[in-house]
């Protein structure tokens, strides 16, 4: 990446998935490697984080944790610059010791958040958190505790009074790409190929090439956008999982029919 000074837009070559090469406004922030900020809160790999300079190689991470926690509302850290990228990493979550496979329940009543079992508390539960609440071992008087929310995930020990095991539900097993695959792609299958694929944007009835879908990068085929013909008999419109990749309304991601015919499913 290149900024140039005094500008706030960025040159960007970003490789992953899908290869793109253009121009940015000033990127978002993800995290590098999944480190606790203040030692129970992990932002998702593709969640974009608050970033400030702090020191010299130094910076200061936060993230709004209020749909989960009345205290504290945002959760902050000092971290080195090698912490965050402006392209999304790919990580685990949870800590070793923690799982999103225990069953999940409700809270009840005003509940604190230790790092360990009857510790001192680093937070205090909402009565009605905006998250999958998922329990684990029995601790003594405590229980293991993961909050699975949309833009992060919380763990730590909870006292077991609070615990509401009579909400216990049966959303387990799904798992979050799976949800979010469902909503976004519907039925498609996801195809990779054995070689790089030219990506074509089309908008406002302009196409350019923006790079190129890696090989054995999945994608799906948009089929609900093709069937219209609004992209001719040789372009497949698709979409990719590629979270750093939000395409505006009306912009669609294209390839050559061609290109993809020897594209297993």
């Amino acid at each position: 990446m290149q900024i140039p000074i005094g500008e706030t837009s960025a040159f960007v070559t970003l490789e992953h998935a899908l290869r793109l090469n253009g121009i940015v406004d000033t990127p978002r922030y993800f995290m590098a490697k999944p480190n606790p900020l203040g030692g129970f809160v992990v932002p998702r790999a593709d969640t974009a984080i608050d970033v400030e300079a702090i020191a010299p190689s130094k910076i200061a991470v936060s993230i709004d944790v209020s749909r989960v926690f009345d205290d504290p509302k945002v959760v902050r850290e000092s971290l080195d610059c090698d912490a965050i990228t402006i392209v999304p990493a790919d990580y685990d979550v949870l800590p070793k010791g923690f799982s999103l496979d225990g069953p999940r329940v409700g809270m009840s009543g005003v509940a604190s958040l230790s790092l360990v079992p009857g510790g001192q508390p680093v937070a205090q539960i909402r009565r009605s958190p905006s998250a999958e609440i998922v329990v684990g071992k029995i601790h003594g008087s405590s229980r293991q505790i993961v909050f699975d929310a949309t833009s992060f995930v919380a763990f730590g020990y909870t006292p077991s009074a609070n615990v509401d095991m009579r909400a216990t539900t049966a959303l387990g097993g799904i798992g979050r790409l799976g949800r979010r695959g469902l909503m976004q792609y519907g039925a498609s299958r996801p195809r990779h190929c054995p070689h790089e694929v030219t990506v074509r944007v089309e908008i406002g009835g302009e196409r350019a090439v923006v790079g190129e879908l890696m090989t054995e990068a999945r994608f799906f085929p948009d089929d609900s956008e093709s069937q219209k013909g609004a992209f001719g008999p040789e372009f497949q419109a698709i979409r990719v999982t590629a979270s750093y990749v939000e395409l505006v309304e009306d912009a669609h991601l294209l390839v050559a029919r061609s290109d993809i015919a020897d594209c297993p499913r």
